[in-house]
């Protein structure tokens, strides 16, 4: 019949006659099972629209189990989404970070964004009972009307953890999901938008300093008075002094939009700003620490350092 460089193949005279009476099985089987798969798909496809809105429901179905059943495990509490330009939070957690660690320290978040320009048929509708509509007694006074919250720290005290709770705790309240806080108020939000940190690679042809400068970028052409910014030790890749007055530079710029000035979360290690008064104090404006508990007696220089995380 034919031949390799191995070996020859031979049909005797009953393969010959095996072969005139049964033929090729194999592929006869093969072609049985194209022709049954392929009128089975036929007659799926009748049905294609029922199927699709089925799977949709039943995706949807699962997905808002399973927001249900994280709700339960993880002690998660329902948000008021408001149509108040504000993100009041009261023990607010991280839920990834907590799976983490031994024990997650909550800390509470306000922050009321511009009202933008109103109308006499427009403004705020919230329901009554709204927490945002008086204060919690968490709150000082002179950070009623705060827009910015900018944070200093030691490095590992908390500020990536707590700038990105936030914006986690504003998302799922957004998509229908109890949050990690004990309340929450929401205010109706457009954007997150964001400049936490750039790595290093050598597959871009930017720097790390360069990749920040166009997060940054994006993030003040696409901003509104319902926005939230998160911005996360901007201008350190390069030299302090330039660092530092970007940095200040894009401070000013949100609090100077006035009435459509966006929420914002920025931590620093520029103290400069605070110290040689770079920026001015205003109302729109807060300042926080994260704290830690000195121990100058300690025997161990490790132990002499406490982060409270608070």
């Amino acid at each position: 019949m034919f031949r390799t460089n191995l070996a020859g193949y031979f049909k005797n005279d009953n393969m010959i006659e095996m072969d005139e009476e049964f033929g090729d099985t194999y592929g006869t089987i093969c072609e049985r099972e194209i022709e049954i798969l392929h009128g089975l798909a036929q007659k799926i496809l009748e049905f294609e629209t029922l199927l699709t809105k089925a799977s949709d429901i039943c995706g949807e179905l699962d997905s808002i189990l399973a927001l249900a059943q994280a709700a339960k495990i993880y002690k998660l509490n329902r948000p008021l989404v408001t149509d108040q330009n504000i993100i009041n939070i009261i023990g607010g957690r991280h839920l990834l970070q907590e799976l983490t660690v031994s024990s997650f320290v909550p800390n509470d978040t306000f922050l009321r964004g511009g009202d933008g320009q109103r109308h006499d048929d427009e403004g705020c509708h919230c329901p009554e009972g709204d927490p945002s509509s008086n204060l919690p007694s968490n709150v000082p006074e002179q950070n009623n009307n705060a827009s910015m919250l900018i944070m200093t720290g030691p490095n590992y005290s908390g500020k990536s953890v707590y700038l990105k709770q936030v914006a986690l705790i504003v998302y799922m309240a957004h998509i229908g999901s109890f949050v990690p806080a004990e309340s929450a108020a929401i205010g109706l939000t457009d954007k997150i938008l964001s400049r936490i940190s750039a790595k290093e690679t050598v597959t871009k042809v930017q720097s790390a300093f360069m990749v920040d400068l166009q997060q940054a970028a994006f993030a003040l052409s696409m901003v509104t008075r319902q926005s939230l910014i998160i911005i996360d030790e901007f201008g350190k890749g390069t030299d302090s002094s330039d660092g530092a007055g970007l940095a200040c530079g894009i401070f000013e710029y949100l609090l100077s939009l006035g009435d459509d000035r966006p929420k914002v979360l920025a931590a620093t290690h520029f103290y400069e700003l605070c110290e040689l008064g770079y920026l001015e104090p205003r109302p729109q404006l807060a300042f926080g620490h994260m704290e830690v508990h000195l121990d100058p007696e300690a025997n161990e220089a490790e132990d002499q350092l406490a982060y409270l995380y608070k």
